[in-house]
Order: C-alpha cells, then sequence, then structure tokens
C-alpha cells in the first residue's frame, strides 16, 4: 500500500494552577506552592489520515493517570485516539489521586485541568488539519547521568557497612544520549510545531516549593524564541529511571560523605546557577538539532497505533498494587517515525533492546497513559536499589519482580 500524507493539526493552553496547593512527586513535601517559577502547559499534536485520528496530548506534570484519560475522552465532541503522556516534572500538582505517598490530589486542580485539555483537543478536531512537511534530526546531549552505582555504604544495624546500589553518579554506564526532534513546517516552511524526547528526570529546578516545568519549560520558550513563533512544542520523556541531571556536589555534604564514603562523585542540591548551566545544554542541543527549512520532506506514510497492555502479575508478585496492568502502545507513521510508549519510569538500559525490535529510529517514550512505578531490567533486580524496591511505598504498591518479567513484557 502506498504512503500517502498525515494530515496535522497542533495546539496547546496553560494549565498552571491558579491558587496555591500542593505539589507531587516528594513525599515529603505537603506545603502549597509559594510561588510559580514557570507556567505549566499542555501541548498536543492531532494526526489525521483517512478515519484514523490520533492526538499525542503532553501535559506538564508528574504522572498522567487512568482518569485523566477517561474523564478528558468522556468530554471530546468526537471520536480519537488518545496518547497521554506526562513530561514528568516533580513540580506540579498531581493528576493521579492513586499515588497518594507524593504529594496531595486536588480535585478542584484535577477538574480545571480536564476542562482545559478537553477544551484543547475540541479545538484540534474542529480544525482543518492541513499536509505538513517534517524532519527528523537528533544531537547529543551530555547534561545527565546514569543514576545506580554499587559502592560502599554505611548500614544502620549490625554488619553496618555493606555494598549496595546507591543513588550515585556513575558516567560508567552508557545511557542514550540523543535528543531527538521532529520538526513540523507549513508548505512555506514556517514550523509550526515540534516534538523532541531525551532521557532525563526533571528534578533540577532549585526552588521545591516553586511550580515549574523543570528543563522542559525553558527548553519550549528557547525553541520558540529560536524560531521566533509561540508554536506547540511537545515533550516526550525518554526512559530516564535512572537517569538524572548532572549536577554534582562540590563539595560533598557531610551526611553524603557518611553514607556514601569515599565515592568518587555526589548529586549535588540544585541552584539557581546550576539549573541555568543544566538548561542552557539541554537547549542548545536541541535547538541545534531543529533543521534548517530545506531539510524538510512531506508527512507521508501509513499511520497505524497498536494498543497493548501487560498483566501486572506477570511482572510482579504483587502483594498490594492499586493498577493491574502495564499500558503499551505503538505509534507507525512510516520507517523514519516510529514511537514506542510504556506506562512505567524504565530503564535507559531497554533502549538499545527496543530499537533491536522496533527498529533503529523507533523513539522510546516513557511515563504513558498509566504509570504503576519503575521498570529496572531483570539484570538490575539482583542489585537492588530504589528502582527495584525503595521506590514502593512511594507509589503505593508492594511486590517482587518475577523471574522472566522482561519476555512477558516482549509479549
Amino acid at each position: 500500500m502506498r504512503d500517502s500524507p498525515i494530515l496535522v493539526a497542533s495546539g496547546s493552553c496553560e494549565i498552571t494552577p491558579g491558587s496555591p496547593i500542593p505539589l507531587f512527586g516528594y513525599a515529603h513535601r505537603r506545603a502549597p506552592y509559594t510561588r510559580i517559577a514557570s507556567p505549566l502547559e499542555a501541548n498536543a499534536v492531532l494526526l489525521i489520515q483517512e478515519q484514523t485520528r490520533i492526538v499525542i496530548l503532553q501535559v506538564d506534570s508528574l504522572f498522567p493517570s487512568s482518569r485523566l484519560k477517561t474523564a478528558v475522552e468522556s468530554r471530546l465532541n468526537s471520536n480519537c485516539e488518545l496518547l497521554l503522556v506526562a513530561s514528568h516534572t516533580h513540580f506540579a500538582p498531581s493528576l493521579d489521586p492513586l499515588k497518594p505517598p507524593l504529594g496531595d490530589f486536588s480535585e478542584e486542580f484535577f477538574s480545571h485541568t480536564v476542562e482545559r485539555l478537553s477544551n484543547l483537543i475540541n479545538g484540534l478536531l474542529a480544525e482543518t488539519p492541513i499536509s505538513l512537511d517534517y524532519c527528523r534530526s537528533s544531537a547529543s546531549c551530555d547534561a545527565a547521568v546514569f543514576r545506580r552505582k554499587r559502592w560502599l555504604t554505611v548500614k544502620r544495624s549490625f554488619p553496618y557497612l555493606a555494598v549496595t546500589t546507591a543513588m550515585l553518579p556513575n558516567p560508567a554506564v552508557d545511557i542514550d544520549r540523543a535528543v531527538n526532534v521532529v520538526s513540523l513546517f507549513d508548505n512555506e516552511g514556517n514550523p509550526v510545531a515540534i516534538l523532541w524526547n531525551w532521557a532525563c528526570h526533571p528534578t533540577a529546578s532549585p526552588d521545591p516549593l516553586a511550580v515549574s516545568a523543570d528543563y522542559i519549560g525553558v527548553v519550549r520558550e528557547r525553541i520558540r524564541k529560536a524560531v521566533d513563533r509561540r508554536i506547540p512544542v511537545v515533550f516526550l520523556p525518554g526512559f530516564m529511571g535512572d537517569v538524572r541531571p548532572r549536577i554534582l556536589a562540590d563539595p560533598p555534604q557531610w551526611n553524603q560523605f557518611f553514607w556514601n564514603p569515599f565515592a568518587p562523585s555526589y548529586f549535588g542540591s540544585p541552584t539557581p546557577e546550576s539549573f541555568n548551566r543544566f538548561c542552557d545544554l539541554i537547549a542548545s542541543s536541541v535547538i541545534h538539532a531543529i533543521p534548517d527549512a530545506e531539510k524538510h520532506t512531506s508527512l507521508l506514510g501509513r499511520l497505524s497505533l497498536i494498543r497493548k497492555s501487560c498483566p501486572l502479575n506477570r511482572i510482579f508478585e504483587l502483594r498490594s498494587s492499586p493498577r493491574e496492568s502495564l499500558p503499551i502502545a505503538l505509534l507507525h507513521l512510516n520507517d523514519d517515525l516510529k514511537f514506542v510508549f510504556i506506562g512505567a519510569e524504565p530503564s535507559s538500559q531497554y533502549v538499545p533492546g527496543i530499537r533491536r525490535s522496533c527498529g533503529p529510529n523507533t523513539i522510546a517514550v516513557g511515563y504513558y497513559e498509566d504509570v504503576f512505578g519503575y521498570l529496572p531490567t531483570e539484570d538490575q533486580v539482583p542489585e537492588g536499589g530504589y528502582e527495584v524496591k525503595g521506590f514502593q511505598n512511594s507509589f503505593n504498591m508492594d511486590g517482587d519482580f518475577l523471574p522472566g518479567f522482561e519476555e512477558a513484557l516482549l509479549e
């Protein structure tokens, strides 16, 4: 079957809360926010081919949720397939009521967000979509680092010292440093929307009580300034469950040195200066990857979406969990544009396998639809660490990873 044009509409809206409420992402942070460092947004792209209509919707939030998706879909004026993704900023209110240990849930903010998101999508569905050109490009960004390291740790009970998997910078482990950019252009060569993908936890904002889209918001505004247009900018978070900003302590705090003595380096608390340097590195990589208008080609293909789910009891021996499955989606536009969406915080080490299975150009996206928790690799499970066991209380679940769970995922 021949490739044919894929039509597009795109848009964005602000979802910043109107009054101080608690933010979502840290169990110890319960106070309402005190200021707005950067606005929160939702950015969307509608893809249409014949009877197929797919919306990629990214919201500035820690997690999406099935309740959010259902609520938005119930308000839509016509049918479409909704791919809902959260940017994973740790400085926005909750949209996931099933993780109360990570922060309080506001029904008022949830309703406000549902209204804004549904209005955005209804507006796109009412537009006349247009055929566009596109360009897929990439650059490398070295602003992130693997965060799991086997190191000496002081314990609270006998034998008091042990080698554990600590949350320490580990540049020896290779991670996917690629910034993937998909630029959409009108027939005059003007950019109309940009989708970009990179893998690093958005935990760099220096003020824990400030609303912030973290680096995602900074890059979004830098892109708009670079192209001189307030275009929609869709961030597709990569597989970053074990990757965080390369912001190091200099010197380390005494308690870091005490609990993990003589480590080569330690993570530092972000400051306004280190946050700006971090964002500068990312923004320069993304903007460098945006191509000149002459390099684009018509957006043609065979638009398709496959949704799957993996029962959590194939991954975990569960003792308790508010969720029953892990959602997965495979989006195909053409051989150059393939996306895999996973409802988890996946390890960066899954990316090579995803590309072997689905093709070398596949863009891996986490934080999709309904996130049960972290997804380490089978090799990481015996090592323990936060991504294996430490996260579970905060995610309102309890269980042990089962042998062979990677094979269950691939099925």
